[in-house]
């Protein structure tokens, strides 16, 4: 997924009475129930308001998220009674794939602390435009165009120059503020690197909402914060299939956003 990433990473499972830790560090207030045989220990606390995102221990940053058990039943409860529960129930390797998707964020705050801290308080991406119908056209174009770079077998360069294009026509016509825009950027930096990660991890998985993150061009209709993962995921296996210089430190180290590391490559 990210070199460096692969076992960095400490871990926070939560269900409704603990909070689950595996770490090979020591924090207080957790305490030690279980060694694995990887050098990673299990400790616990009651659980305090666990959030799904990334969690700061300390000064680092862990990744946290439901037990498996937890999640699907918290799924089933918000299910209507009529829609089979195999729709949005998760199998082993669709939760590994969640839980692989907040780990990618605390690796990004360990790449880059203060940027993952800014960026997890933007919210409400684009929901001034969501029923602005030139809106919504023109981002569906966009993540046809990265789908269609993605899958070519020629030369991308026309396709991530539309892509931009369309982009900057979308903004410019729709009456987008610099605000707006550069939220819109670093959301889908924060949550592209992310989804990229579940989307990998994903792989072999029978969970019909896992097996459907690489549909590009059905995922960006959706009308809410959704579509910027896409289109940030989208934007990483573009400039992975390129094989772009130094691409990784680049997103995680040194501030790019993958819109920015597209124009600087077509340039």
């Amino acid at each position: 997924i990210f070199d460096g990433f692969d076992g960095n990473v400490d871990l926070i499972l939560f269900n409704q009475a603990y909070e689950f830790l595996f770490t090979n560090e020591d924090y207080a207030g957790w305490e030690t129930i279980s060694n694995m045989s990887n050098e990673k220990k299990i400790c616990r606390r009651k659980a305090h308001d666990p959030q799904a995102f990334a969690t700061k221990i300390g000064d680092t940053w862990a990744g946290s998220f439901h037990t498996y058990d937890y999640f699907n039943c918290s799924l089933l409860k918000q299910m209507p009674i009529f829609i089979p529960p195999q729709v949005f129930t998760y199998d082993q390797i669709g939760y590994r794939s969640i839980i692989v998707h907040e780990m990618v964020h605390a690796y990004q705050g360990k790449c880059d602390y203060k940027r993952v801290d800014q960026a997890e308080h933007i919210s409400r991406v684009g929901e001034r435009f969501e029923q602005n119908e030139l809106f919504n056209r023109l981002i569906e174009q966009e993540g046809l165009l990265l789908e269609q770079a993605i899958h070519s077998e020629e030369d991308e360069i026309p396709l991530i120059c539309s892509f931009l294009a369309v982009r900057d026509e979308r903004r410019q016509k729709c009456g987008m503020s610099d605000e707006e825009i550069e939220n819109e950027k670093e959301f889908e930096w924060l949550e592209g690197c992310a989804r990229y990660g579940e989307y990998v991890s994903s792989e072999g998985t029978k969970c019909m909402i896992s097996k459907g993150l690489g549909n590009i061009s059905e995922k960006v209709k959706t009308r809410a914060e959704d579509r910027f993962y896409i289109l940030g995921m989208a934007e990483i296996l573009l400039i992975k299939k390129m094989d772009l210089s130094n691409w990784q430190d680049k997103l995680l180290r040194e501030g790019f956003t993958p819109e920015a590391l597209l124009r600087q490559y077509v340039q």
